[in-house]
């Protein structure tokens, strides 16, 4: 073989641009700046939005790669390291000398991948195979994974490729740029036309956003605002304004919530009653929620914490029992779904259709993100909708009259259009999250993490949300045991696993406990891996409620002093999962 080449030879290329009225040019003169004699040159097009292409190495043939439009992902590999280029501008090019794995993968809708190559075409010189990859590079395959490599298959048949966990390179916790670009053509494009339009607020975007996202949840509709807590906070306002709450009522949120959950809630002057999760989901305890019920209670504040359904029937019940109001807080769970049932057959209701109105975030590290702030309520009822979008916007719906005192809370046509962009993507991008989490799941076994509600992932069916056609009823009540024939999926009458499935987390977090949290959060980052405690701080100790901190709730403590969360992104590479498993399980603490 030649001498073998690394990651460190294959390079970012800026080509020329020339630049006219008409349109722009990239011209390729030769050797002059492709870094080879050009012998063939081919095109790949109609590659499925979100798929790959076999991977493969060259053993003597150097490759120059071009998004000539849309874009993909080109994951190399050199035997030690692996790294991920994204190509989405058609003047730069990457290239990728011999003896480099290689694949492209993640291709937007519509684009098309530009081959430039120093030989003509010889299947000799392709190798196919991994394992015969890494034979070929010199490195060893029978001393396992800490030293060597492997490779595994996807849905699809692609290759995946497991680089050394020995390599210990860093694990962001989130890595929003690369997000960010795996979505960078269909964003310029949206943003480019926002600005080519010349309408900022309250336009086209906005309106053709909300239908998509009214759509994608289940309901009839979907007012855009300027955040999430805003969300929650205009549904509050909205009902007291419709005399359905008053000031000093109450409202049960779980106690272990991020504290937006009980900012919507005082700043409406109604008093929010704590109630503890289930040790087990971190999620509301529905066990719990009658004893804490007075006259005084009104509406029940369901969190979808972490990214996993809260629902549950016993909850639907108790709120048409006592005639409660059921809000969701699904700014953590965009794309989760609760698993319903009509004549014995399951049907899948999307989080943020399950009650009566739901408040999403669309902060940019969410899974549906925008480039900045944003946020949503979605409602089947449209006295509800009309009333908050009139408070979104000062208190109006027609220009300069003021019915009610409002705010300004707007979802601008940017950030609209990104996420009309983002939005197809969101059920494929969420499946692989729980790739992800199912990885955690089946590899990691300390003795001192705990990884809550475990045996419902591993147990779970494997039809991802994207194979799935949710019911697209508008009811305006919660789901309750009564619309069930005969089946319940009640916690409280069925064992965990059966209760809880893959589809009910979209894994926006993927939270473990352990008694020495901070100790293992130290001992991670020494070794390049990042990670975030979900909260450090539960809300009743914080120093803007004072009047809650001699409270105990036992359970919320315990969360709040063990939870840690893991790197989840639907772009983490099986290297970097190997990594950081690898480290937790040598853990010595």
């Amino acid at each position: 073989m030649t001498e073998q080449k690394t990651l460190a030879d294959c390079r970012l290329m800026e080509l020329p641009r020339i630049e006219f009225r008409e349109g722009n040019l990239t011209p390729l003169e030769g050797s002059q700046l492709v870094p080879f004699d050009i012998k063939r040159v081919f095109y790949i097009y109609d590659i499925p939005s979100g798929e790959s292409r076999g991977a493969h190495a060259h053993k003597t043939c150097h490759q120059l790669i071009i998004a000539a439009s849309g874009s993909f992902e080109v994951a190399m590999d050199d035997g030690h390291f692996r790294q991920t280029v994204t190509l989405n501008r058609p003047f730069q090019g990457l290239y990728v000398p011999p003896g480099i794995w290689c694949r492209e993968q993640a291709f937007s809708s519509g684009s098309v991948c530009l081959v430039l190559t120093s030989d003509f075409f010889d299947e000799n010189d392709y190798i196919r195979d991994y394992n015969d990859y890494l034979a070929y590079v010199g490195v060893r395959t029978d001393i396992g994974l800490t030293s060597g490599y492997t490779a595994g298959t996807t849905s699809t048949g692609a290759t995946t490729v497991l680089a050394s966990t020995g390599a210990n390179r860093p694990v962001e916790f989130y890595n929003l740029r690369r997000i960010t670009e795996r979505h960078r053509a269909d964003i310029d494009q949206a943003v480019s036309r926002v600005i080519d339009s010349g309408w900022f607020l309250l336009g086209k975007e906005v309106a053709g956003f909300e239908q998509h996202y009214a759509g994608f949840i289940g309901t009839s509709h979907c007012v855009g605002v300027g955040n999430g807590l805003d969300a929650l906070r205009l549904i509050f306002r909205a009902y007291k304004e419709m005399q359905v709450l008053h000031d000093g009522d109450e409202v049960i949120v779980p106690a272990n919530t991020y504290i937006a959950s009980i900012l919507a809630v005082t700043e409406n002057n109604l008093t929010p009653v704590l109630v503890e999760p289930d040790r087990q989901t971190l999620q509301l305890d529905d066990s719990l929620i009658e004893q804490a019920i007075t006259p005084r209670t009104k509406a029940i504040l369901l969190v979808h914490l972490y990214g996993r359904n809260a629902y549950t029937v016993r909850i639907g019940d108790i709120c048409q029992q006592h005639h409660l109001k059921l809000i969701e807080d699904n700014a953590q769970a965009a794309g989760c779904c609760y698993t319903d049932f009509f004549n014995g057959h399951p049907v899948y209701r999307r989080t943020g259709s399950l009650g009566n109105a739901a408040g999403h975030s669309f902060y940019p590290t969410k899974n549906l993100g925008a480039l900045g702030d944003g946020g949503a309520v979605t409602t089947n009822d449209p006295e509800l909708a009309g009333l908050i979008r009139s408070l979104a916007n000062y208190g109006s719906s027609k220009k300069y009259v003021f019915p009610y005192q409002g705010l300004n809370s707007r979802l601008d046509e940017l950030h609209a259009a990104v996420l009309n962009a983002k939005l197809p993507f969101l059920d494929a991008e969420n499946d692989r999250r729980r790739g992800v989490a199912r990885y955690y799941c089946e590899h990691l076994h300390h003795p001192a993490i705990e990884i809550p509600g475990l045996t419902s992932l591993l147990d779970s069916p494997q039809k991802t949300t994207s194979q799935l056609d949710p019911t697209t009823q508008t009811a305006s009540q919660p789901v309750t045991a009564a619309r069930q024939s005969g089946q319940s999926s009640d916690p409280a009458t069925q064992p965990f696993v059966a209760c809880l499935s893959d589809r009910a987390n979209s894994y926006h977090l993927f939270p473990i406990l352990t008694p020495h949290r901070d100790a293992l959060q130290q001992y991670l980052l020494e070794n390049g891996v990042q990670t975030q405690i979900h909260y450090p701080i539960p809300p009743h100790k914080q120093a803007c409620f004072k009047a809650w901190n001699d409270r105990s709730y036992p359970i919320t403590e315990e969360i709040h002093a063990m939870e840690l969360s893991l790197p989840m992104s639907p772009l983490l590479t099986e290297a970097e999962l190997q990594q950081v498993v690898g480290l937790l399980n040598n853990w010595k603490g």
